[in-house]
C-alpha cells in the first residue's frame, strides 16, 4: 500500500479524497516509500489560535474550517503531494518531505500536529517554509541540506518535540527565531554546520533538552545568549568548533548536565564563566583546544567528575590553573598537557 493510500478515506474529505486517490496512484508507480513510523498518543484538542490580533479572517484560516485528522505517513516527492494534505489537521504517522523536486516552499497552513517523524531535509530549492499553526511533534524533527533555506519563521508556534531536533547544513540559514516558541526537546537537539547562524536568540524559550545538547556552527556563531533560559541537558553538552564564541554566558542558568561536558575547539574562547551552576558531570570533563582561554574559574561550583577530566592544548591556560581544578574535584582520573607551562 503506497503512502498516501494510508490516508482514511471517508465521504465527507470531499474534493481532498480525489485528490488523494490521483496521488496514490503516483505512489504506487515506486515514487515513495511508505513510513515507518510508530507514534505516541498526542493531544487532538490543542489551541491552534495562531493569530490572536488579527482584525480579519485570512483566506487560510478560512480554509481551515474544513480540515480534517490524516492518517497514516506521508512521503512528500513533488508540490501536488503537497497539495493533497493541505487540509490536514493533524497527522497521526510521520511527514518527510526529502529530496522534493520543484518543492520552493512548504505551505500547510492548517496542520497542527504531528505524531510522529517530521522530516524536512535535502530540498535544495526549498526557501520558505510555513507551517504557521503547527504547535507539537511527537517524534523527531530534522531539518537539514536544504541549502536555500534562510529562515524557519513558519514554525513560530512550535512549542515542543518529544524526540530529537537536528538543524543541520542549512548553510544559509542566519536565524532561529522561528523556534521562539519552542520551550522542550525531549531528545538531542543538534544544531551543526549551519555556517550562516550568527546567533541562537531563537532559542530563548528553551527550558530543557531531554538529551544531548550539541553546537557546532564554525566561524558566524558569536555567542549563547539565547540559550539563557535552558536549565536542563540530560545527556552529553557539546560547545564545539565555534570559533567566534568570546564567552559561555548564555549557558548561565544550566544546572545539569547528564553526561559528558565537552568544550572544544572554540578558539575565541576566553573564560568558562557560564557554566558556574554546574556542580557535577556524570561522564567525561574534556576542555582541549580553546587557544584564548585564560582561566577555569567559572568551574568553581564543580566538585565531581564521573569519568576522567581531560584539559589539553589550551595554549592561554596555565597548566598550574589545570592542576588546581584537578585537585579539587572527584574523578577516576586525569589527562592534562599541552597547556601553558611557563605560569
Amino acid at each position: 500500500m503506497s503512502t498516501f493510500e494510508t490516508m482514511t478515506r471517508k465521504p465527507w474529505i470531499g474534493t481532498l479524497a480525489v485528490a488523494m486517490l490521483v496521488h496514490s496512484a503516483c505512489m504506487i508507480q515506486g515514487r515513495g516509500d511508505p513510513a515507518t513510523d510508530s507514534a505516541p498518543d498526542v493531544d487532538s484538542d490543542a489551541d491552534t489560535d495562531w493569530d490572536a490580533n488579527a482584525d480579519t479572517e485570512t483566506e487560510s484560516e478560512a480554509s481551515c474550517d474544513t480540515a480534517v485528522p490524516c492518517d497514516g505517513s506521508f512521503n512528500i516527492k513533488i508540490p501536488d503531494h503537497l497539495a493533497a494534505i493541505a487540509q490536514c489537521e493533524s497527522i497521526t504517522g510521520g511527514l518527510r518531505i526529502d529530496a522534493a523536486n520543484g518543492v520552493a516552499g512548504v505551505d500547510l497552513p492548517c496542520l497542527t500536529d504531528v505524531a510522529g517523524r517530521l522530516t524536512i531535509s535535502h530540498n535544495y530549492a526549498l526557501t520558505e517554509l510555513d507551517l504557521p499553526r503547527l504547535t507539537h511533534v511527537g517524534g523527531d524533527v530534522n531539518l537539514a541540506g536544504n541549502r536555500q533555506l534562510t529562515n524557519l519563521d513558519g514554525l513560530s508556534n512550535l512549542a515542543s518535540v518529544d524526540g530529537y531536533l537536528d538543524i543541520r547544513s542549512n548553510y544559509v540559514l542566519s536565524n532561529l527565531n522561528g523556534l521562539s516558541n519552542l520551550s522542550v526537546v525531549g531528545g538531542y537537539l543538534g544544531i551543526r554546520y549551519d555556517n550562516s547562524i550568527i546567533d541562537v536568540d531563537g532559542l530563548s524559550s528553551l527550558t530543557t533538552v531531554g538529551g544531548r545538547l550539541d553546537i557546532d556552527v564554525g566561524q558566524t556563531l558569536t555567542n549563547l545568549d539565547g540559550l539563557s533560559n535552558l536549565a536542563y541537558v540530560g545527556g552529553t553538552m557539546s560547545i564545539s568548533h565555534n570559533t567566534a564564541i568570546a564567552n559561555l554566558d548564555g549557558l548561565s542558568n544550566i544546572t545539569y548536565v547528564g553526561d559528558t561536558l565537552t568544550i572544544r575547539d572554540n578558539w575565541a574562547l576566553e573564560d568558562l564563566n557560564g557554566l558556574s551552576q554546574v556542580a557535577a558531570v556524570p561522564g567525561l570533563l574534556q576542555i582541549n583546544s580553546n587557544n584564548a582561554l585564560t582561566n577555569l574559574d567559572g568551574l568553581s561550583s564543580l566538585s565531581s567528575v564521573g569519568d576522567r577530566v581531560i584539559i589539553m592544548n589550551n595554549s592561554s591556560l596555565c597548566q598550574s590553573a589545570a592542576d588546581a581544578l584537578i585537585a579539587g574535584v572527584t574523578a577516576i582520573g586525569s589527562n592534562s598537557y599541552d597547556n601553558d607551562d611557563s605560569c
